[in-house]
């Protein structure tokens, strides 16, 4: 039986299968969407299993499709019985509408279901929010789940600055922080949200808001206080930034700073996405003191020694991404030294010397030398 395709009566219980969420919300913008999930009302998990359906995990009732591999969720309600965005008590019984399920997602663009046949089911009026590009809140349950601001957050960075947020929306989202509710918010999910964002064309769009809402301030924030505008910098490239999809990069020239060795320690970030901050960071501060191109070739390759650039050549090639962004001419003088540097073989130096110490000194020079 191919689930995915028709709503069909199951042992004899009618169940109705709708298209939902993004999905939906991409098609009517004329995307093509990335993922397809189905919300399955008027069904139960034994019956989902007994066709060949999979479960995933054990705190929500979504399934695998046998051959899809869709996923499937029985429509629920959820029902606040704890802080944070895992208290909650969830209803998946057969007797759950759609319309309640609907009721407890985020946003009313988000808020809109599909039928086999094609017809919308809208009773929230996201389709006019999805014309007139606004991101407003379904229900009072937007309230019951801090995660939900960084995804508006997210949605600004995907959809543009030209989108805004419903006046009602702001109020509700400044009131969960006024009341603390986004002290619950974990590292772990503020990065996944924020990583998404920093993927999208408009990530400025997306830092802005948190901004705006007085976000970046909070404890829970503390791996983005130290936001660098981009006017900030000599130069900037703003469609190159746009075009960026590498996140340590992104996060490199919004973030960039030195953590405190018990600070890095802290840190809930990445460790490469953390590294290539700071070692950004480190770089902008040598060019502050004059720039790159200028310098002899001791002190260039003091600074590429310095970010340990012969070594972490991963990590110094996002560097290179980052101030192409804001330092092109630098940028173009580095990668002629690490060019240069890269075809150097040390055997060609070395001879017969075993000294550790006169090793080390005939290939300071002879790379001193190529630079």
């Amino acid at each position: 039986m191919i689930f995915a395709k028709n709503n069909s009566e199951i042992k004899g219980n009618a169940v109705d299968i709708y298209l939902v969420g993004g999905a939906v919300r991409d098609t009517l913008l004329g995307f093509t969407p990335k993922d397809r999930d189905y919300v399955v009302v008027g069904s139960s998990p034994a019956e989902m299993l007994s066709l060949g359906f999979t479960q995933v995990g054990s705190d929500f009732p979504v399934f695998l499709h046998p051959e899809s591999k869709d996923e499937y969720a029985l429509a629920r309600t959820e029902r606040k019985s704890g802080k944070g965005y895992t208290g909650f008590t969830v209803d998946s019984s057969s007797s759950v509408t759609l319309e309640e399920d609907l009721s407890r997602r985020d946003l009313t663009i988000n808020s809109i279901a599909m039928a086999d046949s094609g017809a919308v089911i809208d009773p929230f009026h996201g389709q006019a929010d999805l014309e007139h590009k606004i991101l407003r809140h379904t229900s009072g349950a937007f309230r019951e789940d801090p995660v939900r601001i960084l995804r508006i957050a997210r949605f600004l960075a995907r959809f543009g600055a030209e989108w805004t947020v419903a006046p009602g929306t702001l109020q509700l989202l400044s009131e969960m922080i006024a009341t603390g509710e986004t002290d619950y918010l974990q590292p772990e999910r503020i990065w996944k949200e924020f990583a998404k964002g920093l993927e999208e064309s408009n990530t400025l769009a997306m830092v802005d808001f948190l901004q705006r809402m007085g976000m970046l301030e909070l404890p829970a924030f503390s791996d983005y206080s130290a936001f660098r505008q981009p006017s900030s910098y000599a130069a900037f490239n703003y469609d190159a930034f746009n075009a960026e999809q590498d996140t340590s990069v992104k996060f490199a020239l919004l973030f960039n700073r030195t953590w405190a060795r018990v600070e890095a320690e802290q840190s809930k970030l990445p460790s490469f996405v953390r590294e290539v901050a700071q070692a950004f960071s480190q770089f902008l501060k040598f060019e502050h003191a004059g720039q790159y191109a200028q310098r002899d070739a001791v002190n260039r390759l003091g600074i590429i020694e310095e970010l340990d650039g012969l070594r972490q050549k991963d990590r110094f090639e996002r560097i290179l991404q980052a101030l192409s962004i804001v330092a092109p001419a630098s940028t173009a003088a580095l990668s002629v030294d690490m060019t240069r540097l890269a075809s150097f073989k040390p055997s060609s130096v070395i001879g017969e010397c075993r000294d550790g110490a006169t090793i080390s000194r005939k290939i300071r020079e002879a790379r001193i030398a190529l630079l």
